[in-house]
This record gives C-alpha cells, structure tokens and sequence, in this order.
C-alpha cells in the first residue's frame, strides 16, 4: 500500500496571510473567491476588526490561524508570555470567531523554545520565515513547528512566482506563501500588486497543484506521516497508529493498494471501497486500518 502524497496531485500550494490587514479582507478574499481558491489568514487575539468577515471567510472555506495574542516580538529583556501568545491566543481565536484553530505563524517569523512548547500538543504545524528553502518534498523529515515559507514582497515579480510554481511541479513539492497586504489600501508590510496575486492564482489553476489551507495540507503530510510509519512496524493485518489529541481535523488520505481480490480494508467494521479513481480513502483520525479476507457467500 502506498499513500498518494499532497492528496493525489502533483505538487501542493498554500497561500498565508498574516495580521488580518484590511487589503486582505477587502481584496485578497474576494479575488481567492474568484478563483475558487482558499487561503489561510493568520489573525492575533487583540484584533477585533472584520470579525463579520473573518467569520464568514471560514464558514466558506478559508483557515483562520493563529498569530499570537499581541504580536510580539519575544527579545530578551522583554516582558514575553509564551502561554499566551500561543495557547490563550488560540482559546480566544476560537471562542470569536466559532472553530478549531489548528495553525500559527510566529510573529516576525522570530521563534523561540518556548513558544514551541506550547505548540507542541496543540497546534498541528507552526509557519516559519524563509530559511533558503521552500521546496517540501513529501519524503522530507519536516519539523511540524517550523514549517518554512518564501515571504512576498512588493518588487516580486510574477516571472518569480512561475519558477517557483514550475518547480513545485517538477520537484513534487509543497510552497507556502507568506503575503502581508495587498496593495489598494490599507498600510500592511510589503503590500503585493493585486495583479501580481491573481497572476499565481491563474498560474496555479493551470497546473495539478494542490491548493488549500496551509493547515489542511499540514493535516495531509502529518497524517502520512504518522500511517507510513505504522505501515512499516505492523506486520500483521491489522495496522493501529496513535492520532494526536489535538488533531481536531478529519482528515482523509488516498491510498492506493494492488490487494489480492481475496481480501479487503476495513475501518472500523466498516468496509473501505475502492474509488472510481482507483484509490482508496481511509480516515486517519479513525486509527487504524484492517486488512481482512473476504467472506464467502
């Protein structure tokens, strides 16, 4: 058996929004809606604005991550609860806005020991900064809780973005986008030219990319992840794995197998049918997967 990575597809691409500017409620959505596209916003505790459309853009289909209570910027010297900023933070997002959130992206992309202790058992993956490298390969090891990004600016221009998109084809690879404002109004870092973000956005339609949430992707390859490894240790029919307590996400993985028509998946009792596409979908927050004879008669 053999899990299709980035849920079947060539490559995968996640678009990140942080500080919940104005540029992105009043433009970035709507041209993300235009192209049938989800993005993920990261948004701090202490902004109320926008919480109508915040609340809607979820309901439709967009992440809301976490991006610390105050966004800070932990320095030594510096008054810094790490609790706070990123277990309260998360508390108080969900309480406003009615969900789960599963995501946080450090402010100033500055990360610190402490902040990491309390994502762990918390948070499902963390977005880092660009550390020189943004092609993810399914086969990587990744550390969930700094996940890189390559950070947008006003002069990136869209030959740039091609590369990048032609290269997580070629490489198989996911790209997470770090975008702060867009230009139009209000006064974000590094506001992009609104041409230049639908010109990836019509860049990534053409291509079989994976686009979604940067926390819907994450959920995928940790969940492989996890499976993959239960896979190799379980030598027997049945195939357990622990899933984490915080992931909250129902996630499915595409799994294809070349069984013996003898046999058949099960999840718990219940029998896994292969798709018209010639995969099978199993839960992962079910943990775990049966192979069983098929009964006579």
């Amino acid at each position: 058996m053999r899990i299709l990575p980035w849920n079947g597809y060539g490559g995968a691409f996640s678009l990140t929004f942080d500080d919940g500017d104005v540029s992105q409620a009043k433009i970035a959505l709507h041209i993300l809606d235009s192209f049938d596209k989800k993005g993920t916003f990261f948004l701090t505790g202490g902004q109320s604005a926008f919480e109508k459309i915040w609340k809607e853009a979820w309901i439709n289909g967009h992440e809301l991550g976490n991006h610390s209570m105050h966004h800070k910027l932990p320095i030594t010297g510096e008054e810094y609860d790490a609790y706070e900023e990123v277990v309260k933070a998360k508390h108080f997002l969900e309480k406003r806005y009615g969900g789960v959130v599963l995501t946080y992206a450090y402010p100033y992309s500055f990360i610190t020991d402490g902040q990491i202790k309390y994502l762990q058992g918390t948070h499902i993956g963390a977005r880092a900064g660009d550390d020189g490298q943004v092609m993810l390969k399914a086969e990587h090891n990744v550390d969930w809780y700094r996940i890189p990004s390559f950070v947008a600016t006003t002069d990136t221009d869209i030959v740039t973005y091609k590369r990048m998109i032609e290269q997580a084809v070629e490489e198989r690879a996911w790209v997470v986008l770090m975008i702060h404002a867009i230009e139009g109004i209000g006064s974000g870092y590094e506001p992009i030219p609104q041409e230049v973000l639908k010109g990836v956005l019509d860049e990534i339609t053409k291509k079989n990319i994976w686009v979604a949430p940067f926390g819907e992707i994450c959920a995928y390859w940790r969940a492989q992840k996890i499976v993959e490894t239960a896979m190799r240790e379980n030598k027997t029919e049945n195939i357990v794995w622990n899933v984490p307590a915080f992931f909250k996400r129902k996630t499915v993985l595409k799994v294809e197998s070349d069984l013996n028509e003898k046999y058949q998946l099960l999840q718990n009792g219940n029998i896994v049918v292969k798709t018209t596409g010639g995969f099978y979908e199993i839960v992962f927050n079910e943990g775990m997967l049966q192979i069983v004879e098929k009964r006579k008669g």
